[in-house]
Order: C-alpha cells, then structure tokens, then sequence
C-alpha cells in the first residue's frame, strides 16, 4: 500500500509541475493551453501560474517521499484542482480549449484523494479481532 501511495503523489506532482514548461515562453504556454496569449501582462501572470504549479508540484513529489508533508501538500494540491474543476465548470461557455486539462485535473483529484484515504487507512492501528468469548 506504501508504494501505491507514494507513486499516486508523483503522480499527481507530475500533473501539477507540467505547466513549469511555460517558463520557457509564449510559445510553450500557447501549445499547452491551446489558447492565443497576445497580450505581455498575460504572459507574464500565466508564467508566474507556471511557477506556483512547479511550487505545488515539486512539493507534491517531495510529499511522496515525506510523510510529514503529505496533509498540506494534499490540501494545497487538492483545492487547486477543485478549485479549477468548479471554476472550468460555472465558465459559460466552458473553454473547449481547457477540456482535456478538466479531465487530468479530475483524474489527478481522484488519485490525491485515493492516496490520502489510502494513507490515513495505513496509518490507523491495527486492531485485531477479539476471540468470542
């Protein structure tokens, strides 16, 4: 169980540092997002994104291997991504751009939550069952 949980948080670090890949400019962010960033502020608040996204993901990946991380780590992470889930969902119209990043983020939510779930369990005391008697 300790290696599942520990391969969900790289996991899930690894869909939150890929928007790192913005740093590199306009062009990578354009590509990952699918969408036109013509405007200079917008680069520069969508590169600032990329390094808040390395910032959680890194520390995601840090989690997996520390323990102690893991509960802010898994509440950083997971209200991102909720975050961005509730938010994609009340767009109107919802960005057709953005879809596939929708489905990660949920697949990513659903491994975090897994792994948290996973390492609470893991962490309760075993309690062994009582003879009759």
């Amino acid at each position: 169980m300790r290696i599942l949980v520990t391969t969900a948080y790289v996991l899930v670090g690894l869909v939150n540092l890929a928007p790192v890949i913005g740093l590199a400019g306009r062009p990578s962010l354009e590509a990952l997002y699918g969408a036109s960033i013509p405007d200079p502020t917008l680069l520069l608040l969508m590169q600032h994104r990329a390094v808040l996204f390395g910032l959680i993901g890194g520390a995601m990946i840090l989690a997996a291997f520390r323990e102690a991380l893991r509960p802010i780590t898994a509440a950083l992470g997971g209200i991102s991504m909720a975050a961005f889930l509730i938010l994609f969902l009340l767009a109107e119209p919802a960005p057709a751009a953005l879809q596939s990043l929708f489905w990660i983020d949920l697949g990513a939510l659903f491994l975090l939550l897994l792994a948290v779930a996973l390492g609470w369990r893991a962490a309760l005391p075993s309690v062994a069952p009582s003879g009759a008697g």
